[in-house]
């Protein structure tokens, strides 16, 4: 066996035993709560940030006990936040396959998404670092700010490509930003890798929410087109679109947007900004990459930036 396939299988092993905490920790003997909890984890999508915090992990040459007790903390408030988003956003469907609020109602998905919060919280607790607990904690805060802010957003009808990145880096990056770096503070030996890996984290979770937002208005992207857009949800490829429209034309594009997706699209595809919007994703990704040229292990560091490079390439 060569050393790159028995690293693939070892990221593959802390992952399963990841996903052996997540099942073993969410248990209810309510039977409503526990069916929701099934169901969602016959759903698991690409579990990026567990495999994220476990590649860094390697990186760090860390040899603890912790990575996957932590991995599966952060897989479990990510889906916490699915939860809710699919609330509101009034979602029907996640990865092909019904919503635990369509098939058991809003309230049964928020209170599953609060039970993932609890659960993670409790696996927490069982840590006992104060660092890493403290962290979190900012980290949900951070999140649920952003949720809040972009609902807000969402209500005014206003947005700027500064409110949208402050959104993004509240709503998304930084949770890529707890994955990456929260293995450093288990022990004083890899704390000096924190900043590194917090500002890789960081672009690298504002370049996967940009190649997100535009895969919604990418055809045969094997995902289906148009979600954000008649949610109205204004994402960086309609603020391209509206910077670089004449000012007389810029009427048409807000009278369109969450109605008329055939005239959005040709109207992207005639200023090419979806391409524009994948070169702003790459040099974020390349800044991403330049943080984690410090890093001890250069064999696994390669494969970080080679999976981090795949991300870039993905289409769903």
């Amino acid at each position: 066996m060569n050393s790159v396939s028995h690293t693939c299988q070892s990221i593959q092993r802390k992952i399963n035993e990841t996903n052996a905490i997540i099942a073993s920790s969410l248990r209810s003997d309510v039977s409503l709560l526990q069916q929701a909890l099934s169901g969602q984890q016959e759903q698991r999508g690409k579990q990026v940030r567990p495999t994220l915090l476990i590649m860094c992990a390697e990186c760090i040459q860390y040899h603890g006990q912790e990575d996957t007790k932590l991995a599966a903390i952060v897989e479990m408030l990510h889906l916490a936040t699915l939860m809710h988003d699919d609330v509101i956003d009034e979602a029907d469907i996640r990865r092909n396959r019904p919503t635990i609020r369509r098939t058991l109602g809003n309230k049964s998905s928020i209170l599953t998404g609060d039970f993932y919060y609890a659960t993670a919280f409790n696996l927490i607790a069982s840590i006992n670092n104060t660092a890493i607990t403290q962290q979190i904690a900012d980290a949900t805060l951070t999140i649920l700010n952003g949720e809040m802010r972009q609902w807000q957003n969402h209500q005014d009808q206003l947005i700027c490509q500064p409110t949208y990145y402050q959104i993004i880096n509240e709503k998304t990056a930084k949770l890529f930003e707890l994955a990456t770096s929260i293995v450093c503070l288990t022990e004083p030996e890899y704390q000096a890798y924190y900043p590194i890996l917090r500002k890789y984290g960081n672009n690298l979770g504002i370049a996967f929410q940009i190649i997100d937002d535009l895969i919604d208005y990418t055809p045969y992207s094997g995902k289906q087109i148009g979600t954000d857009f008649y949610e109205k949800k204004v994402t960086l490829p309609i603020l391209y679109l509206l910077e670089q429209t004449p000012p007389n034309e810029q009427q048409h594009i807000r009278d369109a947007f969450g109605r008329d997706l055939d005239y959005i699209l040709s109207q992207l595809n005639r200023h090419n900004i979806l391409e524009q919007c994948r070169l702003e994703a790459n040099s974020i990704l390349q800044t991403a990459i330049t943080q984690l040229g410090f890093l001890p292990d250069k064999e696994a560091t390669k494969r970080l930036i080679d999976y981090t490079q795949s991300i870039a390439k993905r289409s769903h």
